[in-house]
């Protein structure tokens, strides 16, 4: 039944385009067997119209589908009560016997014997080894270095300046005076005349005409020379000799002495003395001491106690709970591919979608 709903609502796409566009439409199989086979809009499933011929509008007349009832079952979650057992607990005091135990405490002289140590001083003589010191008197004999002074000879070498005459060559300064002819440039010569007078011979105030004239004049000159000599000089040059001399040296000689020293030395003797000495002497002793013993005393007791008791009830609850309810619904009706009338001339070809 789902199946065949589904179907219902999955007809023709072409179909109900063409319904609710409110377009005449041709199956192909319709007009396959027609008039307007051979060409035409039917020939190619277009629009129906008067050229159809027999599959025209009186074949391809749209139509009202036809609707069906059926009945579905939906899924719904509905609240129901119930009714369950709840196990629950309720305190309950109870009483309980029990035995508990105490001390008592009793008191007795008792007699107790223990040993202890006591200190004793007691007195031993013992011997001993006692170092005294001996001193005695110790010759020895030891090498001292005596200094002493003694007179030496010896030879020095004595450096003497002893004068003698040589013969030097020396150089000495010397000139002489000469009378050497020079040339003096004289000014404002005769031709000049006046015009020399205010700038002087070879300016332009002289003019052309005006020339220095030239002088011979003598003058003296100092001509230095240097002269040799031999002259005789007096020197003096060292002359070494060896000369005796006496010189004092101390020298040590080793000279044996004897000299007397104390020698402290220790020597053992053996002695006695008497020695106090403290030890340890065990005594035993009585005493009587008071001791205190805990008798435990067993007692009868009640108490209260409490427990939880578990009982049942029953309690409602919602539970929820999925039921499939019917429901009517309406689906189209699939007979002539959704047409009113279907003229044998269009055969049953364009009945292919509906199955």
């Amino acid at each position: 039944m789902l199946s065949r709903t589904t179907f219902s609502y999955g007809f023709s796409a072409f179909a109900v385009v063409a319904i609710l566009a409110g377009t005449q439409v041709c199956a192909l199989g319709q007009c396959a067997g027609g008039s307007c086979a051979s060409g035409g809009a039917c020939a190619s499933g277009g629009t129906c119209d008067s050229s159809c011929g027999s599959c025209g509008q009186a074949a391809c007349a749209p139509a009202q589908p036809q609707m069906e009832e059926r009945t579905v079952y939906v899924p719904t979650t509905v609240m129901e009560n119930q009714t369950i057992t709840v196990t629950k607990c309720r305190p309950e005091t109870r009483q309980e016997t029990f035995t508990a135990y105490h001390t008592v405490p009793e008191t007795q002289t008792v007699q107790r014997q223990f040993t202890e140590m006591v200190q004793e001083t007691q007195t031993k003589t013992e011997s001993y080894t006692e170092l005294r010191p001996v001193s005695r008197t110790v010759q020895q004999q030891y090498t001292v270095m005596v200094p002493q002074t003694e007179t030496r000879q010896a030879t020095q070498t004595v450096c003497k300046m002893i004068a003698s005459t040589e013969n030097r060559t020396i150089c000495e300064a010397s000139g002489h005076w000469e009378n050497r002819p020079i040339q003096v440039t004289a000014c404002c010569s005769s031709g000049c005349g006046s015009n020399c007078s205010s700038g002087g011979c070879g300016t332009s105030a002289c003019g052309s005409s005006c020339a220095p004239a030239v002088t011979q004049c003598a003058c003296q000159v100092w001509v230095p020379e240097t002269i040799q000599k031999q002259i005789q000089v007096t020197v003096m040059k060292p002359s070494y000799e060896q000369v005796p001399y006496q010189y004092q040296v101390t020298v040590c000689h080793p000279e044996t002495r004897t000299s007397s020293y104390q020698v402290c030395e220790y020597q053992p003797e053996q002695k006695t003395r008497q020695v106090s000495f403290t030890v340890c002497v065990p005594k035993t002793r009585t005493v009587a001491e008071q001791v205190t013993t805990y008798r435990c005393v067993a007692e009868q007791k009640t108490r209260p106690y409490t427990v939880m008791v578990s009982y049942q009830e029953q309690q409602q609850i919602q539970v929820p709970v999925c039921k499939m309810v019917a429901q009517t619904i309406k689906v189209p009706l699939c007979t002539t591919c959704g047409y009113a009338s279907a003229p044998a001339s269009c055969g049953t070809a364009g009945c292919s979608q509906c199955q």
